[in-house]
């Protein structure tokens, strides 16, 4: 009832018998939600094909508009802003092969293989794109070129974590 218009209908619709609570997913990442399709895709690409960050020339992600709206911070400096960057989310997924809370402290940022990758990312803004979906390419200084698309990321609805992958992302905090 603190809605200027609130439709009694829709709350009550299947009471007792649809339970929201259901569609609840886990964050795998600790960033922006919308950074976790270009997440997935680079690590899925750097662990499959063995990518060092220095064999890549360039990183081209095709994402949803509103990506680009909420995380184009291209030179982020603090744990927070890279937390928002998707250059930074997605050139420390290939040095990494991860995101915790490690790959967004200040000295990760600022390391100078995760530095000079993020110059080589670029991002292309696809009204086609859904918010939980990317489009990487990574080209590689030897004419290589990897591609991975990610149609759901991993964590939603549509791809929910394993109870492995959820165990090991709590056991990373302790």
């Amino acid at each position: 009832m603190l809605g200027e218009n609130p439709d009694l209908a829709a709350i009550t619709a299947n009471l007792g018998q649809t339970f929201e609570v259901e569609q609840n997913t886990y964050k795998p990442f600790p960033c922006g939600i919308v950074v976790h399709p270009i997440i997935d895709g680079c690590i899925t690409l750097a662990t499959t094909h063995d990518v060092m960050a220095k064999s890549v020339a360039r990183v081209v992600l095709r994402v949803n508009p509103l990506v680009l709206e909420l995380t184009a911070r291209k030179t982020p400096a603090t744990t927070a802003e890279a937390k928002l960057s998707l250059y930074h989310s997605a050139a420390a997924a290939i040095v990494a092969r991860r995101i915790t809370e490690r790959e967004y402290e200040e000295d990760f940022v600022a390391d100078p293989d995760v530095l000079s990758l993020r110059t080589r990312v670029e991002a292309i803004a696809d009204p086609g794109i859904r918010e939980d979906e990317a489009d990487i390419v990574v080209e590689l200084r030897n004419g290589r070129s990897l591609h991975h698309h990610v149609e759901h990321a991993l964590g939603s609805a549509q791809r929910p974590m394993s109870d492995v992958e959820i165990e090991a992302k709590f056991r990373e905090r302790c």
